[in-house]
């Protein structure tokens, strides 16, 4: 078994590499409590650089670069199947979702907007025509249940009931969105939801590894793997039927996490009990 984790606010390490005269790559990896979920969580992220006119590097892209992490640190590439991976064994299913939802990181899907103004306009013309005579402050979407924002909404909404409370004319109020929070959406992207189930794929991994080790299964990456035919141990058959199964499930543990981490860390120290005895 693993030692417990010792909660850490902050520990890291970055690593900086030159692609070119012109462009840089920074990779940082942490293990700690950075986001105050009382729980240590494994990052890999990195940060893309390039030098502008004035000789000054400029970041253009970072987060999760996890290709081009892979492609100028291969020997981080390892690492990269835990992202998200925590102490409590969970992997992110925040992540999850939104990489399988067509909602945005604000949660709005294409055309919603996260912010707006009222627009007061009274009919206070010869035509009968409605014109504008108050513009509010701007009141934001708050789907996070923020509660500045939720103050400053109720203290806009408050300023516009004043105002129009006192007018003796016929009035609408119009709802006009915010140009540049109106957003472009995101499509639904299962392949990356799937890869953020880090911590069952890799210990899959794992465990498929060591059944490789026993003679279990066969095969390459390039060409799959599957069962070698033969007579073994109950434990190992054992073992290759929860891998098979959760491989094929492809729900990557998602609907029962605490029963897949305990099964596949149950079935991989049998293994390596099973290696162990090897002659």
């Amino acid at each position: 078994m693993l030692p417990e984790s010792k909660l850490i606010k902050s520990q890291y390490k970055t690593f900086l590499k030159d692609i070119d005269s012109k462009n840089r790559i920074k990779c940082v990896i942490r293990w700690d409590d950075q986001c105050g979920n009382k729980h240590n969580s494994f990052s890999i992220t990195g940060t893309m650089y390039q030098r502008n006119k004035y000789n000054n590097w400029v970041d253009y892209a970072g987060g999760c670069i996890h290709e081009e992490i892979a492609n100028h640190f291969p020997e981080f590439k390892n690492l990269i199947n835990w992202h998200n991976f925590t102490s409590d064994g969970y992997f992110s299913l925040s992540n999850i979702i939104y990489h399988a939802s067509d909602t945005d990181c604000n949660g709005l899907r294409i055309g919603e907007h996260s912010a707006h103004t009222k627009v007061v306009k009274a009919n206070i013309t010869k035509d009968n025509s409605f014109v504008k005579i108050l513009t509010s402050e701007i009141f934001y979407t708050n789907r996070q249940n923020n509660q500045n924002l939720t103050k400053h909404n109720i203290k806009c909404q408050k300023e516009i009931d004043d105002f129009t409370s006192k007018l003796s004319v016929p009035f609408i109020v119009e709802e006009v969105p915010e140009e540049w929070s109106i957003s472009k959406g995101k499509e639904i992207n299962i392949s990356a939801a799937r890869s953020c189930a880090n911590f069952p794929n890799a210990k899959l991994e794992e465990l498929r590894d060591q059944l490789i080790t026993l003679g279990v299964v066969g095969g390459n990456e390039d060409d799959g793997y599957h069962p070698n035919v033969g007579t073994y141990p109950m434990k190992q058959a054992q073992a290759f039927f929860n891998w098979v199964g959760l491989e094929e499930d492809r729900s990557f543990g998602a609907h029962n996490p605490k029963y897949v981490k305990a099964l596949l860390q149950n079935t991989i120290e049998a293994m390596e009990a099973e290696i162990a005895a090897l002659p």
